[in-house]
């Protein structure tokens, strides 16, 4: 999982070798899972005038967690630290931050499918 006194080198390549939600769940459990991601989304509403509630960044969390078991958890950092970087946000919430996560799927896929295709002779 992240090394916190180390996540700002925190690479795509690194993150997409990390340990898959699923994974985490079956080694602990879903609810210290669902309170990871809980912490994280506190963290981020404090950042953008906590907006949300409580109950509504628990929500967030735990559709977070359902929606994307099978990636990494450093996948889900490194894509949602992009998204709060590349926009205003003013309010958090699950459309917002999981077309974040899948913007930088996409950004993914297409980089690695071009540097497949400059490789091919």
């Amino acid at each position: 999982m992240l090394d916190k006194a180390n996540n700002s080198a925190l690479t795509p390549l690194a993150a997409v070798r990390g340990t898959s939600l699923r994974s985490i769940e079956r080694t602990h459990n879903r609810a210290t899972l669902d309170l990871l991601f809980l912490a994280m989304l506190v963290k981020m509403d404090e950042v953008c005038g906590g907006r949300n509630s409580g109950d509504q960044l628990a929500a967030i969390a735990k559709e977070l967690v359902t929606t994307y078991r099978n990636l990494s958890f450093e996948t889900i950092v490194l894509a949602l630290r992009e998204g709060m970087r590349s926009e205003r946000v003013y309010n958090l919430t699950f459309p917002q931050l999981s077309g974040w996560v899948d913007r930088y799927l996409e950004r993914i896929v297409i980089d690695n499918t071009d540097n497949h295709l400059s490789t091919r002779g």
